[in-house]
């Protein structure tokens, strides 16, 4: 039997209610099994991430599983392939929070959309973005510091700096 299953976005193309309530039909058997943290495709056209969730930082736990899920989108991105992930210092500052509540036995993971590290192109889409600098593909400003709190034992002070790519 599985615990939970944990999505790290994009469960829209468009942000539109419509898909949403299609992906919503779709997997109806497993959403209270669901940990959905949105992607910036879901906050196209209708925001759809904001039925997800309209809290920035938030735990989901099952047995010896601590989630802290972080939604690294900027609000109503309407040009979705070119949004760019972003977390603020009041983002870090509850992830941190979060993170020094989790039981001390438990797995600890940070979920959130955009990437934190520089990574590997997969497609040639991906490769032409990289090599004309486009916002999206760069991974989040602070990237390393936020997983901080989840690998050095939950208590080192770490700041993020963020700038909005528009």
């Amino acid at each position: 039997d599985v615990d939970l299953i944990v999505l790290s976005g994009d469960v829209t193309n468009t942000g539109s209610v419509t898909e949403g309530r299609e992906f919503e039909k779709l997997f109806a058997p497993l959403l209270r099994k669901l940990v959905i943290v949105p992607g910036n495709h879901d906050r196209g056209t209708n925001d759809y991430a904001s039925r997800v969730t309209r809290q920035r930082v938030w735990v989901r736990q099952a047995t010896g599983l601590y989630f802290i899920c972080a939604d690294s989108t900027q609000p109503l991105s309407t040009a979705t392939f070119l949004a760019h992930g972003c977390v603020t210092q009041q983002d870090i500052e509850q992830i941190t929070e979060a993170a020094r509540a989790a039981p001390p036995k438990d797995f600890v993971g940070l979920i959130l959309h955009h990437h934190l590290f520089e990574a590997r192109p997969d497609s040639l889409g991906e490769a032409a973005a990289d090599a004309f600098k486009l916002p999206f593909s760069a991974p989040l400003d602070g990237g390393r510091e936020l997983l901080a709190p989840c690998l050095y034992a939950r208590t080192l002070p770490w700041r993020c700096r963020c700038r909005s790519r528009k």
